[in-house]
């Protein structure tokens, strides 16, 4: 996967991992993020994500009370002008349900593939390969993405 899988994408989610690798320049995975994150600025690429995603992201920051990084976060989430990060409503919830029995999924994973259905996204970047499994959008991979 590269630049050219992105053409037709118009809303991308992004899952956690994904977010920690930018936020902590992860080596080997925070050049791609930066990659991806530019090629979302230039082509007008709506990110999206869910508010479980900023729990997710939080705890490691939290238990290290490590507050510069939990103040990086709160400025991507709160002030990142093309990420919206939707609330996890009683249809995204039900529709996590049919995922979750349908594919296996465990509840944070069902959360985020319904987050991404519910809210119209072309495409779901994550880097946990249980994601292929769903057949209701593209998937795109970390570990797939040459630059």
């Amino acid at each position: 996967m590269n630049a050219d899988d992105l053409t037709a994408v118009k809303r991308l989610y992004v899952d956690t991992a994904p977010f920690i690798y930018f936020t902590e320049a992860r080596q080997g995975y925070g050049e791609k993020m930066y990659e991806i994150i530019n090629i979302a600025v230039v082509n007008r690429i709506q990110l999206v994500t869910a508010a479980i995603t900023l729990t997710e992201v939080l705890v490691k920051p939290l238990q290290n009370n490590d507050a510069a990084l939990v103040e990086q976060y709160r400025r991507l989430f709160y002030r990142t002008k093309n990420l919206l990060v939707v609330p996890i409503t009683a249809a995204i919830s039900e529709s996590a349900a049919r995922l979750r029995a349908r594919y296996a999924l465990r509840t944070p994973d069902a959360l985020h593939a319904a987050s991404a259905i519910q809210t119209q996204c072309d495409a779901l970047l994550a880097n946990d390969s249980v994601f292929q499994r769903l057949q209701e959008l593209l998937i795109i991979l970390l570990d797939d993405w040459n630059a």
